[in-house]
């Protein structure tokens, strides 16, 4: 007998992290379940583009080309596509706190 399994999608980004390398929350990143495909980007106040990826996994560490960025808020964008073809676009800040 199959079974059919109810995954609903969620879909979340931190409102805040902390990049001081001490194993928690030193990373922002997207969280989230039945995401197929993403793209996660970070701009300073200038709208300068500081981070950009579209692996889930992967989360900005408060740099720029090596360079520690400064405490401040960042604003975010987030285009996502669910398995099952449902499209999300979510935009927000996360503050960066050293």
């Amino acid at each position: 007998q199959l079974l059919d399994a109810i995954v609903n999608p969620i879909l979340d980004i931190p409102n805040a992290f902390t990049p001081n390398n001490d194993g928690v929350n030193d990373r922002a990143m997207v969280l989230g379940i039945g995401i197929s495909k993403m793209v996660f980007r970070i701009y300073n106040r200038w709208g300068q583009l500081v981070f950009e990826t579209n692996d889930r996994r992967m989360g900005w560490d408060g740099k720029l080309k090596g360079k520690e960025q400064p405490m401040d808020v960042y604003a975010y964008t987030l285009e996502a596509e669910f398995f099952d073809g449902k499209k999300v676009r979510k935009q927000g800040n996360i503050t960066l706190l050293r």
